[in-house]
């Protein structure tokens, strides 16, 4: 038994069309997470112009994101353990453009929360 280095299975595996279509799709997903915080600090004082919020209904917005990460992370985590990476992964990217493009359509500050 030949034990390998993970250069060494890096350089035996390559990087073919597959290696490079995962860069670029899990470079996307990374990027949109990024954008997702970044737009919070934006979000916040145009809802809370729009809504009229109060300090404390804005800041629910940022915690009702983090506490969405906090359980969706567990949550997806399981399914990507016992359905595979492939289809967790998947799952999670449109979850979380589904849930964007709805909140950017959430006629109220309620329906945004949600």
């Amino acid at each position: 038994d030949r034990f390998f280095t993970v250069d060494e299975a890096l350089d035996a595996v390559g990087f073919g069309r597959f290696q490079f279509y995962l860069l670029v799709y899990t470079g996307f997903a990374w990027a949109s997470d990024a954008l997702e915080m970044m737009l919070l600090s934006y979000l916040g004082p145009a809802a809370r112009c729009h809504f009229g919020l109060s300090t404390y209904q804005e800041s629910c917005i940022t915690s009702v994101v983090f506490v969405g990460m906090m359980f969706g992370s567990y949550t997806w985590g399981m399914i990507a353990d016992i359905k595979g990476r492939r289809l967790g992964f998947l799952s999670t990217a449109l979850t979380t453009c589904i849930a964007g493009v709805l909140s950017a359509l959430a006629p109220t500050y309620t329906v945004l929360l949600l």
